[in-house]
């Protein structure tokens, strides 16, 4: 019998960006940050964001990744950077300096954000990358202060 291939892998890999074999989370966070640049409005109220975020679960969910956390899978690189931007000037400068915040969060993991990873699956898979965001928010908050 020949097995079908999963269409939520194409998502959950952001079409495929996620097969890039050099640092595919680090390209699709920048091109998500060229979509935002693109379409500002998406972060200016928290409906895209979270709306992306619950869509990321549940393309996690049926995408049934064999790994913990493998490379492949970026949306959750996605869903990070909106949420890094949101309520957010969105400028070339910001939107590089929320890019850098948010991967050097998503690299090094401080606290909690490791913990999150444990949690496993396709919650532990997006919740990470989500407080990364998060964390990258306050900065660019902190920042405008």
């Amino acid at each position: 019998m020949e097995k079908r291939a999963n269409p939520y892998m194409a998502l959950a890999t952001c079409f495929f960006v996620g097969r890039i074999p050099l640092l595919p989370g680090t390209c699709a966070s920048f091109l998500t940050a060229l979509v935002i640049l693109l379409f500002p409005f998406l972060c200016a109220r928290p409906f895209f964001p979270l709306l992306f975020a619950l869509f990321s679960l549940f393309v996690l969910r049926r995408a049934r990744p064999k790994e913990k956390d493998p490379r492949e899978i970026v949306i959750d690189e996605c869903a990070g950077m909106f949420m890094t931007m949101l309520w957010r000037s969105i400028t070339p400068s910001s939107l590089l300096l929320g890019f850098l915040a948010f991967r050097a969060f998503d690299i090094l993991k401080p606290f909690p954000i490791r913990r999150l990873e444990r949690i496993g699956g396709a919650l532990g898979i997006l919740l990470d990358d989500v407080l990364a965001g998060i964390y990258a928010n306050i900065v660019l908050f902190l920042l405008r202060r």
